[in-house]
């Protein structure tokens, strides 16, 4: 049997292991009694105070590796009547409830945020409060440390591609399709050359599926006057173009993605890991200029979209409008950027005359694609 502080019995049948729940109050002495068969009794003293409370009650799992996401989670052993538990990542972060007890952040939130410390750490204190008289105890405080995965740039640098193949590589649980080329030992490039074909872009009915990947083992010499570029339609190009060259590259002639943005979803594309940072585009771009509802009788010019900040794409622009008389115009707003492209533009609204008419244009889509 156990018997509790109140001298209450509970029988255990045989049992070797059982669970149980007693409410006690902080800072008071208790002593729990097991009984074996056989066996003398056993009294075990139970005082929960702050030490108590620090070593035993919490435990805070050490970071997932691997997955790109640091996933904190906070076991709370016992509950604590009107204590609310919090979380707080790295000296300039802010306390947090922890709602469901599970606390999850994407790596490359703690450098934006500026959450590390000099040692490249993530500090993560944990504490209980009572809103009732703001007593407070500090439970859990460690470091972690927290490792990048390598970017793309690194991941290609030893990876076995094949020339005019497909290559799929996965960075903290982004996927990302390429369609490569490789060229092995020095080249000269003296002719316009074009990659990627009809399957890499988006069309009426998908999205933009690859990402050109060009690699030369060597050193690439691009002489003058020639074009280097990769298939396009009028939905745009593929998800971005990466030349890597191993050894020196002399570029004489033009290096072009004009009209390529990509008819796609956006998502982060992580570039490189420099150690202290992750140089990535993020999946939003800019937002585009705001739409136009012009009741004057004058033209009206668009607005820009708004530039990207951090390796973002710019936001599209508006088209322009005129109303002549009556009625009115309005023109769409601009799409916001992804990763894959600028947002694009809005169309242009022009009303003829007439007091009920209304000349509308429509947005730019925040899925991108450059047209031709």
């Amino acid at each position: 049997y156990i018997e509790t502080p109140d001298n209450h019995k509970i029988q255990c049948n045989g049992k070797k292991v059982m669970a149980l729940d007693y409410e006690v109050k902080k800072d008071e002495d208790y002593i729990f009694k097991v009984k074996e068969s056989n066996k003398d009794v056993q009294e075990q003293k139970l005082k929960v105070d702050d030490e108590y409370i620090k070593s035993k009650i919490l435990e805070v799992q050490n970071p997932t590796e691997g997955t790109g996401v640091t996933t904190i989670k906070i076991n709370r052993y016992i509950n604590f009547d009107d204590f609310v538990t919090y979380c707080k990542f790295g000296e300039n972060g802010v306390w947090e409830q922890c709602e469901n007890e599970v606390i999850k952040y994407d790596y490359v939130d703690f450098y934006q945020k500026n959450l590390l410390n000099d040692e490249g750490k993530i500090p993560i204190y944990v504490k209980i409060s009572n809103s009732k008289n703001s007593n407070q105890i500090l439970l859990d405080s460690k470091e972690y440390e927290v490792s990048l995965q390598d970017g793309i740039v690194q991941k290609l640098e030893n990876a076995k591609i094949k020339n005019d193949d497909y290559f799929e590589i996965t960075i903290n649980k982004q996927i990302y399709k390429m369609h490569t080329y490789l060229f092995e030992g020095d080249q000269r490039w003296t002719k316009d050359i074009t990659f990627g074909n009809e399957k890499d872009i988006g069309t009426a009915k998908s999205y933009a599926q690859n990402m050109i990947v060009v690699k030369v083992d060597g050193d690439l010499i691009i002489e003058e006057g020639v074009t280097v570029t990769t298939y396009h339609s009028s939905y745009g190009g593929p998800k971005g173009m990466l030349l890597y060259v191993t050894g020196d590259i002399i570029n004489k002639g033009t290096i072009s993605m004009t009209a390529r943005g990509a008819y796609a979803q956006g998502q982060n594309v992580y570039l490189w890991n420099n150690g202290n940072n992750y140089e990535y585009v993020p999946e939003i771009g800019a937002t585009g200029g705001a739409g136009i509802r012009n009741e004057s009788g004058s033209a009206v010019n668009g607005n820009k979209g708004n530039s990207g900040i951090g390796r973002q794409t710019g936001g599209g622009g508006t088209g322009s409008g005129r109303k002549y008389w009556g009625g009115k115009a309005i023109i769409g707003a601009g799409g916001r950027g992804t990763s894959y492209s600028g947002g694009s533009g809005s169309g242009a609204a022009n009303q003829d005359g007439g007091n009920d008419r209304i000349a509308t244009s429509g947005a730019g889509s925040s899925v991108g694609g450059a047209r031709r």
